[in-house]
């Protein structure tokens, strides 16, 4: 049942509850199916999904590249989606592409429905992300597969009155650090792709521009307190002795506060300064750090830390 929930939003009149029977032996004799208030009016309402559907295909055809149409896909539901949590049949395509307000849940399978009626591959994707549940997509381009989350780029959006693409064609190298597939969806396939990420395809976009001011790239992103040690070993064993400072971008506010935490906690002494110090051939030293930082409206951080390294 869950598989078929996951790979038809066409059947946007099934509730995703049901119930069943099964005998002594433990086999199942009988699934009893939900419906949702379209089943009252279902030929009316399989015609206005069918239209919606169509107005989207109709427009995306102007694009040649399946990125492209993709990419406008994304940009339809951005601009005419609603997030409500309150918003009737929210679980299903129906809720997005018929009422405009929906969930997750609604949002990926409208963007999945749509993209393999253009004969794209989409998988519908459910996991956990910022502690709660979640849904998004997986797209399959040329021979790679991406994640794509349209809901967190259309609030990231709305927020702040611009497009956003942080979460468009993503590989799971940088999107498990927010999401984790559970279920069913650890069974689909891995996203290794980066040739049809949103910067290779159409350039730095709106995190781009705001990392720039700073002299920084999306690949200047840190997204593990590993990650941060290493870039702090390599570049504190380049800058030797004496006081300097360097500025990272962190993927969040979660990492900075870990990384502020285990500072006062002196833990980066063995998370890279006692490696700092053997790379300089230092017995005897000390260290003083310094914090700033400045939240992105995206919620990125741009953290600069001040270091004194100081030989006795």
């Amino acid at each position: 049942m869950a598989a078929l929930y996951n790979d038809h939003p066409e059947l946007f009149w099934l509730e995703t509850q049901y119930s069943y029977q099964y005998r002594r032996n433990q086999k199942i004799y009988s699934v009893t199916l939900e419906f949702n208030q379209t089943i009252a009016d279902i030929t009316a309402n399989v015609a206005k999904f069918n239209q919606s559907v169509n107005e989207i295909i109709t427009l995306a055809s102007a694009y040649k590249s399946d990125v492209e149409k993709e990419k406008f896909v994304h940009d339809y539901l951005a601009d005419g989606v609603t997030y409500n949590e309150s918003a009737p049949i929210h679980q299903s395509a129906y809720s997005a592409l018929v009422n405009g307000e929906s969930v997750c849940a609604g949002y990926s399978r409208a963007f999945q429905h749509v993209m393999m009626q253009m004969g794209i591959p989409v998988y519908y994707c459910a996991g956990i992300a910022n502690g709660g549940p979640h849904a998004w997509n997986i797209i399959k381009l040329g021979n790679d597969f991406y994640n794509i989350d349209s809901l967190w780029d259309d609030s990231i959006g709305e927020q702040y009155n611009t497009e956003c693409y942080l979460y468009f064609n993503i590989s799971d190298s940088k999107f498990n650090n927010e999401h984790r597939r559970t279920g069913l969806s650890l069974n689909l396939p891995a996203c290794n792709g980066t040739d049809m990420s949103y910067e290779s395809v159409f350039g730095e976009g709106v995190m781009g521009d705001m990392l720039s001011s700073y002299g920084l790239s999306e690949e200047d992103v840190l997204y593990s307190l590993k990650e941060y040690y290493t870039y702090c070993e390599s570049t504190l064993t380049k800058a030797g002795i004496g006081q300097n400072s360097f500025t990272v971008v962190l993927a969040d506010k979660r990492l900075y506060d870990e990384i502020y935490y285990d500072s006062n906690q002196k833990g980066y002494m063995y998370g890279y300064m006692k490696a700092v110090a053997k790379n300089l051939g230092l017995t005897n030293y000390s260290v003083a750090l310094r914090f700033s930082f400045n939240e992105l409206p995206d919620g990125h951080i741009i953290l600069t830390q001040g270091t004194k390294l100081t030989s006795r």
